[in-house]
């Protein structure tokens, strides 16, 4: 048996991020974009995927002591930017910060996880917040526009007191998210 698995932080979006997210759906109506639902937002710091479910645990093990190593942290959601070529966008994502202490959890979870036998991603780790994926972009000058309007400035700030584990489950409606287990990180 097998569970689909990734590990993040919960991020809970504040008034302003929740306005800022109208302003983008909003403005991009006319586009074919899927937006993610905000009970859903996290930032994945390592997609696992179709995990042993008997290796859960070693999984929850390594995490335990990870997160030991670190404080909790106020990270910041700031500025929005594009995954894929300004041609063909694929992902509309929120920035987060602290850029230099996220890198070195991300680092220090994938190192962590070597001795389990889990390969590390082949793509660089850049610490987002995906807000909608794209499906096709019907008016490329609007979408600049709008895209241009929305990439600086602060959004929100929020403590980060626990990596957690999740379960991703694909439905015909869309994802759907579990957390299997939370490991506190120090005080």
């Amino acid at each position: 048996m097998f569970k689909r698995l990734f590990i993040a932080v919960k991020i809970d979006p504040t008034e302003e991020m929740l306005r800022r997210i109208h302003y983008f759906k909003k403005n991009l109506k006319e586009e074919n974009i899927h937006w993610i639902k905000p009970d859903h937002f996290h930032m994945t710091l390592k997609f696992l995927g179709k995990t042993p479910i008997s290796q859960i645990e070693e999984i929850s093990r390594v995490l335990r002591a990870l997160s030991k190593e670190f404080s909790c942290f106020e990270m910041r959601v700031d500025g929005a930017g594009l995954f894929g070529s300004q041609y063909k966008p694929k992902v509309i994502w929120l920035g987060l910060q602290p850029k230099d202490l996220l890198l070195h959890l991300h680092e220090k979870i994938i190192t962590s996880l070597a001795s389990l036998g889990i390969e590390s991603d082949r793509q660089n780790f850049v610490p987002h917040l995906s807000m909608a994926r794209i499906r096709k972009i019907n008016h490329p000058a609007h979408f600049k526009m709008v895209m241009e309007k929305a990439e600086q400035g602060f959004i929100q700030s929020q403590k980060i007191d626990k990596i957690l584990l999740y379960e991703s489950r694909l439905l015909p409606r869309g994802a759907e998210y579990e957390i299997i287990e939370g490991f506190p990180l120090s005080s």
